[in-house]
């Protein structure tokens, strides 16, 4: 990874700060109070725990213990572990939903926010591609193996969006409050990808640093837009764009 690259993310971050603070002061997306809960202590522990559950299997499956299955797409295999463990994780979040009997808005899928959330996704999704210098890329074709990875990526950001910044992010932030609860949904975050980062020793500080600033990135974009749905929308072709 160069330094071009990076000078290229650097931006798209900077990019995508800026277009949040400007959309702050439109009606259809503007800082919203995210869902509170009636016992906030309970949720935080309960979504704490399970974070613990989350962690053991993300370190089952990247240590291969648990056997991932081969990939039925051409994609590279890596990109097919993490999906096969971030959808596994995401069906214990809806067990444990329907279990407590908890709406699925209180993972973050507020119906009455999807409409604004998605636009604003697709407006960060399409900073990022101008940003990052993908645009000519897109305009030469994609090839079938990248269109695999985009519909990958779409599917392993809804996923994982919904369990850290939707479930986790929501009950932390009803305990912790606004200002700590989305810093401490970041923090988890990047510790759930720490089992898959330490499988490149050698790449190891500049992936994390890369991981650390996007979990903090979009952990505030959900504290801003209060829906999961853009923020996955975003985070999909932001990842993708290193595919091509």
């Amino acid at each position: 990874m160069d330094s071009r690259t990076l000078i290229l993310a650097g931006s798209e971050v900077m990019g995508v700060i800026a277009v949040m603070l400007l959309t702050g002061l439109s009606k259809s997306i503007r800082q919203r109070p995210l869902l509170g809960f009636k016992y906030p202590r309970r949720e935080a522990v309960i979504s704490l725990t399970l974070f613990s559950l989350l962690l053991a299997l993300s370190i089952l499956f990247y240590s291969g213990t648990i056997p991932t299955p081969q990939p039925f797409v051409n994609i590279p295999r890596e990109l097919w572990q993490q999906l096969v463990a971030g959808l596994a994780a995401l069906l214990l979040v809806l067990a444990l939903l329907y279990v407590r009997r908890q709406p699925i808005r209180s993972a973050g899928w507020n119906k009455a926010m999807l409409s604004p959330s998605l636009r604003l996704g697709l407006a960060l999704a399409f900073l990022a591609v101008f940003l990052r210098g993908a645009i000519f890329s897109l305009m030469d074709g994609v090839s079938p193996a990248e269109l695999n990875g985009l519909v990958v990526w779409l599917l392993l950001a809804l996923a994982e969006t919904t369990i850290f910044q939707g479930y986790i992010q929501l009950r932390l932030t009803s305990f912790f409050g606004d200002r700590f609860g989305w810093l401490a949904a970041a923090a988890v975050f990047l510790l759930w990808q720490l089992p898959r980062l330490l499988l490149q020793p050698e790449t190891l500080w500049i992936h994390l640093g890369l991981a650390a600033v996007q979990a903090v990135l979009i952990s505030w974009l959900m504290k801003r837009s209060g829906h999961v749905a853009g923020i996955a929308l975003y985070r999909a072709v932001s990842e993708w764009i290193w595919l091509l």
